[in-house]
């Protein structure tokens, strides 16, 4: 992880109420709890001021909830695409989530042509009022009265009722009649006007409305979407979220923006952050109505990746907006392997060969409880020792 740096927030943002220490102390040992494979990150700087203003709405994650996300299946990932490493593959990539966007707005507001109905209703709508009318037109003709007239009506009876009441008052042997007779005409009442249980025809859904499947581009892009992984820390962190934090957001993505765009940095690490650009892009968006899900899978397989970096891409944003950090990679950086020891070379290579003979086949997870095995681990301390610059021998006494 990288953090933003102060010169690019601007004097609006640094007027935003800082960040207290004691959250800042709780986003630093959140990120200290790192796997092998997890991107680095460094300590955040002290003097930053740029407060996103998420509250308590965007909390941090436990080091339980950052275990269960990197223990992910990575079998059914697909990866169609290798990893952007050059500029034009960037700009090229930028440019598809761009179009990719602008068509589904095109594709959306065609929707909304077609369906004729508004985006926001602050009523109820003339189709449904015409249902409602038309039904009470249906149920006066059948001699039924509205629920006005029938609460009308009560309301004259109870009123006729309490006065008749107060003139018997006096009268110990007619106290029960006037209740009786009451009773007996509130009954008859509400026979009179009270309507039978009529069942109401059910309103067809409009699931009609005419699809433009023009933009084939986008129809392909968009299609399976749905992430059936269990929902992570960050997904629930960021559905916490809701229009009010839009401001802040937006605020974020210009951040993202800037970086992006920033040539001091390597093309792999810029490629990350266009791809949370994209996703803020694609939830922010109101004329779209895509979640974070939705947002991460379309910059996601836009790349011709799966869920598994959709994932990645919304937990890149959740700690860039929780610490601003942002998500670096290892690529390119010298990291000693036990792959360069010829002797647990020729031994993982024998395994592995033994379980093709086997099986006919062997997954990832058969090398890592491999390597996990006690008698190979023991070898591995082993060889450390002996990487030492100690010497180890009989102990001479004297």
């Amino acid at each position: 992880m990288e953090e933003v740096p102060d010169e690019e927030a601007s004097s609006a943002h640094a007027a935003d109420a800082p960040t207290s220490q004691a959250a800042a102390q709780m986003h630093d040992n959140h990120f200290q709890c790192r796997h092998s494979h997890s991107p680095t990150s460094s300590t955040p700087d002290d003097t930053e001021t740029w407060n996103f203003d998420f509250g308590n709405e965007l909390p941090d994650l436990d080091c339980d909830d950052l275990e269960r996300d990197r223990d992910t299946d990575l079998a059914n990932e697909v990866i169609e695409a290798p990893e952007i490493a050059d500029e034009d593959g960037l700009a090229t990539f930028a440019q598809f989530l761009s179009d990719a966007q602008e068509e589904a707005r095109s594709a959306e507001r065609q929707r909304e042509k077609g369906s004729k109905r508004p985006k926001h209703y602050t009523q109820n709508s003339g189709k449904s009022k015409y249902r409602h009318r038309k039904r009470a037109e249906d149920l006066a003709s059948k001699g039924y009265k509205s629920v006005f007239e029938f609460m009308e009506v009560m309301k004259k009876r109870r009123v006729d009722t309490a006065a008749q009441a107060v003139e018997t008052a006096g009268v110990n042997d007619s106290m029960d009649e006037p209740s009786g007779s009451s009773a007996d005409e509130s009954e008859g009442s509400e026979n009179e006007v009270g309507s039978p249980k009529v069942d109401a025809q059910p309103s067809l859904p409009d699931c009609m409305d005419p699809v433009n499947i023009a933009h084939v581009r986008l129809r392909e892009l968009l299609e399976g979407l749905e992430d059936p992984s269990p929902e992570s820390g960050a997904d629930r962190a960021l559905n916490q979220l809701n229009y009010t934090h839009f401001p802040s957001l937006r605020r974020a993505l210009a951040s993202l923006t800037i970086k992006s765009k920033d040539k001091k940095l390597d093309v792999f690490f810029r490629a990350r952050i266009t791809a949370m650009v994209g996703a803020l892009n694609l939830y922010l968006d109101s004329e779209l109505s895509y979640t974070w899900h939705e947002a991460s899978m379309i910059v996601s397989k836009s790349q011709g990746h799966g869920s598994y970096r959709a994932r990645s891409i919304r937990s890149w944003i959740h700690a860039f907006l929780t610490s601003k950090k942002l998500p670096l990679h290892r690529y390119g950086q010298y990291h000693s392997s036990i792959l360069h020891d010829e002797d647990f070379a020729s031994a993982i290579k024998l395994f592995l060969q033994s379980l093709a003979a086997k099986d006919g086949h062997f997954t990832a997870q058969h090398l890592v409880n491999y390597v996990a095995s006690p008698e190979i681990q023991e070898k591995l301390e082993e060889a450390s020792v002996h990487k030492l610059p100690f010497r180890s021998g009989q102990r001479v006494g004297g």
